[in-house]
């Protein structure tokens, strides 16, 4: 019994925990923004080179991204290129959010 009345309080504590962070409120997600690549090769990483509008022809094709998609957390192209200018790793990166490749 002595054993018992040791343990209730720490599963208590346990419990009491798991709710907190159980009742936890899911983060509000926010619209992905949607950008088309339309410069020249090696323009990549200049946020001139992108357009809310599709390019004309459409993005098919396996050459040069077309349609990027700017991370969560990012309120514009801009404000993301300025950070992955940042990255040493900012190809790997850039490319983790390319839809779709234009020729």
């Amino acid at each position: 019994m002595k054993k018992l009345s040791s343990i209730l309080p720490i599963l208590a504590l346990l419990l009491a925990v798991a709710g907190a962070v159980a009742m936890k409120p899911a983060p509000k997600n926010q619209p992905v923004l949607t950008y088309y690549f339309t410069g020249p090769v090696g323009g990549e990483f200049n946020p001139d080179n992108y357009d809310t509008d599709p390019p004309t022809g459409g993005c098919s094709g396996t050459t040069l991204a077309c349609e990027v998609q700017v991370p969560n957390g990012y309120s514009s192209i801009e404000e993301y290129m300025t950070w992955l200018n940042q990255q040493s790793n900012k190809e790997e990166l850039f490319e983790a959010q390319v839809v779709t490749k234009r020729d």
